[in-house]
């Protein structure tokens, strides 16, 4: 996260350093040393094996997607971004026809989430109102 705010700021020299140490360190290399499997901009091609994959040039999200899928985080990661229609692209092309997957239809209304029934129960507000879709 702190490698996204440096780039955010400009300091992209500075985010890809920290990039490179996240990936030096899942490779087994000192993270405070330069490395064989470094990238040498935030552009670089990553390690995904399909080109179609939208992170495949964006070292910073596909280390953070790395790091953070296993945790079940990456779907915050995807909320917070704003790239939900992309993966629902690409998933739609890993799944292959005929594949539940692949009659993924996006809409934009999938970032939000519902209210709890308890909020409803417990908030005596008669102006509250269901997210729309739930």
């Amino acid at each position: 996260m702190y490698a996204e705010l440096l780039a955010d700021a400009g300091r992209e020299g500075e985010a890809l350093e920290y990039v490179n140490k996240v990936h030096r360190r899942a490779y087994g290399y000192d993270p405070d040393q330069p490395s064989p499997v470094d990238y040498s901009s935030l552009h670089d091609r990553t390690r995904t094996a399909d080109p179609e994959d939208h992170l495949a040039n964006n070292p910073l999200l596909y280390e953070r997607w790395a790091e953070m899928f296993g945790e079940m985080r990456w779907w915050e990661d995807v909320r917070r971004l704003r790239i939900g229609r992309q993966e629902a692209e690409y998933y739609k092309t890993v799944s292959g026809p005929g594949s539940a997957k692949s009659n993924i239809v996006w809409k934009d209304t999938n970032y939000a989430m519902p209210i709890p029934t308890t909020e409803f129960e417990s908030n005596p507000s008669s102006g509250m109102v269901q997210t729309p879709g739930y």
